[in-house]
């Protein structure tokens, strides 16, 4: 059986873009997707050092349920995880920008190795959690890291402005890699058979969104075909799996790939969650350092304590 552990890169707090004047701008990368276009210059992107609270509590939280799964499943039962943290998805996100011409070469390459770094940075911190978890049984467990955006590396490397792809150079990118499951998701007949949430699929790819999203779907079928699959991930990416069930049932009916296992997700109730009704964690994001109120003096303060939230999560998640 496998197990997909999804998260994302940063936060809309942790993920700092900044202007000629030094200023953060409003276009945060990563804090709606690959959605909308920088309405101004861009002059560096990255991150804070350290990983978000929102990477640490999804991390705890994934890791931490998928461990007790495997810990409480017959000794013969073999797992093989999945650490499924985007990485050239979000080489993806600076796409508009080095194509208008709203950042530079060297703000752009600085923007990959800064993802390249949280990528590995927060599938680290995973792995770290799934083997205080795991104990003993920790080294009989497969772990996979595996970017399904990969074919794009040299082309996404090499741009730069006035020499930047568009969506369907991207795409063509992906079908002339020779994936049998990615060319299936690319045929424009069996996108157009594909029903989500009352709609069917364009035939075509068109913007970077779709592309990175469908590279996550990807990730689950292909576990698919070799059995059984659970996803662990943020309540808000349901979509993902939503895609995966139709894009199961169009494939099965039209006998494209013999999956060996099907596909359930599971989206475990975080302990910590905005204060705002529907609010999103990713941006709203509380920081590593929060006041807590102390108004009956437990602490002796007045005005209450500094605490950095991360600390919670150790006793927050049963191990």
């Amino acid at each position: 059986m496998s197990i997909v552990l999804g998260g994302c890169n940063g936060s809309s707090r942790a993920t700092i873009s900044t202007n000629p004047e030094g200023r953060r701008t409003s276009f945060q990368l990563g804090g709606y997707g690959a959605e909308g276009n920088a309405d101004e210059f861009i002059t560096s992107a990255g991150f804070v050092p350290w990983l978000s609270f929102y990477e640490e509590n999804l991390a705890c939280l994934a890791a931490t349920f998928a461990g007790n799964v495997m810990v409480h499943s017959p000794e013969s039962t073999r797992y093989s995880v999945v650490i499924d943290v985007p990485w050239r998805a979000y080489w993806l996100y600076m796409l508009s920008a080095v194509q208008r011409g709203q950042t530079s070469a060297r703000a752009y390459k600085r923007w990959r190795e800064e993802v390249t770094r949280r990528s590995r940075l927060g599938s680290d911190r995973t792995v770290d959690i799934l083997r205080e978890v795991l104990g003993d049984r920790f080294d009989r467990t497969e772990i996979i890291d595996q970017d399904e955006l990969a074919p794009l590396g040299e082309i996404l490397e090499d741009m730069e402005p006035g020499r930047a792809p568009d969506v369907q150079a991207l795409v063509d990118a992906m079908r002339n890699a020779g994936d049998e499951l990615w060319n299936l998701l690319l045929d424009p007949e069996l996108r157009s058979q594909v029903k989500v949430k009352g709609r069917f699929l364009d035939p075509e790819i068109r913007t970077v969104q779709e592309l990175c999203g469908t590279s996550y779907v990807v990730a689950v079928l292909r576990r698919m075909l070799a059995g059984a699959v659970m996803s662990v991930n943020d309540y808000v990416e349901t979509t993902i799996e939503q895609y995966v069930q139709a894009w199961t049932d169009v494939l099965v009916q039209h006998g494209r790939l013999a999956f060996r296992g099907t596909s359930f997700a599971v989206y475990p109730f975080s302990h910590f969650v905005p204060l705002e009704e529907g609010g999103v964690m990713y941006r709203r994001d509380p920081g590593r350092v929060v006041t807590v109120n102390d108004r009956d003096g437990i602490s002796g303060f007045d005005h209450g304590w500094w605490l950095d939230p991360v600390e919670l999560l150790p006793g927050s998640y049963l191990r």
